[in-house]
């Protein structure tokens, strides 16, 4: 079993943390697009990216925690 002092667990709850930011996030941009359709189209097509590219740098680091999970295992 890994201890809360691993730096590993550290480092998942710090993605998890900022994988729920990034929702949080999401769900600001969305409504800021919304807004921005009324007044300004062309603006509110890129704000989707701002947030897909973060996540999916979230999900990679999600995935090498779980590398460094299962060579510590051994």
């Amino acid at each position: 079993m890994i201890s809360a002092e691993n730096p590993a667990v550290r480092y998942r709850k710090q993605v998890s943390d900022a994988l729920r930011r990034a929702r949080e996030l999401r769900t600001e941009l969305d409504r800021l697009e919304r807004r921005l359709q009324a007044v300004a189209p062309e603006v509110a097509t890129w704000l989707p990216f701002a947030v897909t590219d973060q996540e999916a740098v979230v999900h990679r680091l999600w995935g090498v925690l779980d590398d460094i999970d299962n060579q510590e295992s051994y």
